[in-house]
């Protein structure tokens, strides 16, 4: 009785499995055709959408390595910077020997600055027109001939084209001077970017021909780059935000696509995608093994960049935009008013207020917020800083409103970055060119003489040291060869924006445009500047 029990179950189960071996080849019942899971990535599992990227593995470069030579032959006669040490865009890392140069520079500079053939053909014109004037009465009364009239009038326009072609001499001197100048400019090798200098291949005294001196590397902004199977293609496109963190080093970022390959490669089955991610403060080492994490656009929201703030806490502002209208919803009509109202102050919202409003509490009043958003019509306010001129000037051309007056300000750092081994500064040049002599006669080669502006002193520099113990090493052995050094310290400059206008008039797009380096900061004072 029991096994006959037992083979009923069975026939069952297998009648049961047979009715619904159509539907799982099928489809289900409601029309849904069955999913195709052979298509799908190795990788990602069968409950994962099509659509999620997967995190991957990347590397975080610098955006730019040079490494930096010489456009002309030579021999060093001193190095500035070594490993480490950061620099700034056009500063001089290596100077080659000069000294014929620098000859040829003064010799030019003394010829266009001498006039004593301009005054001799001046003198020569005035009295030529003088004896011109003298025959011209003579043969208007028939004393002379007309080949004496003739000879005289040639004289003077000599004397008139020799005047002319010695101020074209001078002319051509003070062309001189700048060629001289020019070429004198070769034997200082300078950096194109800012940076840090990753290696130093060359010293004092070496010769040089097309070899590098030292080796560059540019940390703002930095080069993610990830290897990305194909089956991902189409999914990653140019401006997608990524979440980029390190195990290394604590911390989480946002890099944005700036390159995807067009060029797959075939033996791996992989195409190269790059992400910039901005690093303003070098707080990001390069050099970096890291995971990613792309962000779909449609998860995408325009954030701030993250960066630590001086406290050592992370800052991640949002910049809100108003919600799109919605024609079908219902809206009370005692929170109808309030709605509008909060919506139109959105539209001239400083950042900081913005911030605020993002974690104030619900029971505000709108008077409140009316209050925040709309300050004094004569404000001040510092946007900063930049490491770079240039990308302070660019970003001064993105804020286009009217009232609104924008200036560069470069204002040192309060924390310095080095130490400077000078000289004595000198009132006149004669004095410093004997300072560098009594260096020379001596064997000193690692030195050279700034350029002073106008009605300032002459001072020789000794050496640009990060260290301190360097700098006062350096110093001693000087001191000891009787020579007076002065140590100072190095300060790297900083460029700030100063906003002067009604600032109620800086939207979010105009502030979007701008809060991708830096932040603004409303209703503070004129004299005060504060990293944001």
């Amino acid at each position: 009785m029991d096994c006959t029990r037992g083979i009923g179950h069975h026939l069952s189960a297998l009648l049961m499995l047979s009715m619904l071996l159509p539907s799982i080849a099928l489809g289900d019942s409601s029309g849904t055709p069955a999913r195709n899971l052979s298509h799908m990535p190795s990788y990602m599992p069968s409950h994962m959408p099509a659509n999620t990227l997967e995190p991957l593995d990347c590397v975080i470069n610098p955006s730019i390595v040079a490494d930096l030579g010489s456009s002309i032959p030579g021999v060093l006669s001193t190095v500035l910077v070594d490993r480490s040490d950061f620099i700034k865009s056009g500063e001089i890392v290596a100077t080659l020997e000069s000294g014929v140069n620098t000859a040829a520079l003064e010799l030019a500079r003394t010829r266009a600055a001498l006039t004593a053939e301009i005054d001799l053909r001046r003198l020569n014109t005035a009295f030529g027109q003088r004896q011109y004037k003298r025959v011209e009465d003579l043969f208007s009364k028939k004393v002379i001939s007309s080949k004496d009239m003739d000879q005289t009038e040639t004289e003077l326009k000599l004397t008139r084209l020799q005047l002319r072609q010695a101020r074209d001499n001078q002319k051509l001197a003070q062309l001189e001077v700048a060629r001289a100048q020019e070429v004198l400019e070769q034997h200082s090798i300078r950096s194109p970017i800012s940076g840090v200098i990753m290696d130093r291949f060359k010293t004092v005294g070496e010769y040089i021909d097309d070899q590098p001196v030292v080796r560059v590397a540019q940390l703002s902004p930095l080069h993610v780059e990830v290897i990305v199977p194909v089956q991902q293609l189409g999914k990653i496109q140019k401006g997608m935000m990524a979440d980029v963190w390190s195990d290394a080093v604590g911390g989480k970022w946002q890099a944005k696509v700036s390159r995807v390959d067009r060029v797959a490669d075939v033996a791996s089955g992989t195409y190269g995608v790059r992400l910039t991610l901005d690093n303003p403060d070098y707080k990001i080492p390069a050099g970096l093994r890291c995971r990613i994490n792309f962000i779909p656009e449609e998860d995408t929201t325009p954030l701030q960049p993250i960066a630590d703030d001086e406290a050592g806490q992370v800052s991640n502002l949002k910049l809100e935009t108003a919600a799109p209208e919605q024609t079908e919803e219902k809206v009370e009509p005692a929170a109808a008013e309030e709605t509008a109202a909060v919506i139109e102050t959105e539209t001239a919202v400083p950042l900081e207020t913005v911030a605020k409003t993002e974690t104030a509490p619900q029971e505000e009043t709108v008077a409140q917020i009316q209050a925040d958003t709309h300050p004094e019509a004569t404000e001040c306010a510092w946007l900063g800083p930049y490491n770079d001129k240039a990308t302070a000037n660019q970003k001064a051309t993105t804020i286009q409103v009217e009232g609104i007056d924008i200036s560069v300000q470069s204002l040192p750092d309060n924390q310095p970055t080095g130490i400077k081994v000078l000289s004595p500064p000198f009132d006149t040049k004669k004095e410093a060119n004997a300072y560098l002599s009594k260096l020379r006669s001596l064997g000193d080669k690692d030195h050279f003489l700034i350029r002073s502006q106008k009605n300032e002193p002459h001072q020789v520099s000794l050496g640009l040291y990060s260290a301190t113990d360097s700098a006062e090493l350096r110093a001693s052995r000087l001191k000891k060869k009787g020579f007076d050094v002065v140590l100072e310290p190095r300060y790297t400059q900083h460029h700030w924006l100063l906003i002067n206008g009604d600032l109620s008039q800086l939207g979010s797009n105009t502030l979007q445009a701008i809060a991708d380096t830096a932040t603004l900061a409303p209703s503070i004072s004129c004299n005060t500047t504060a990293s944001l």
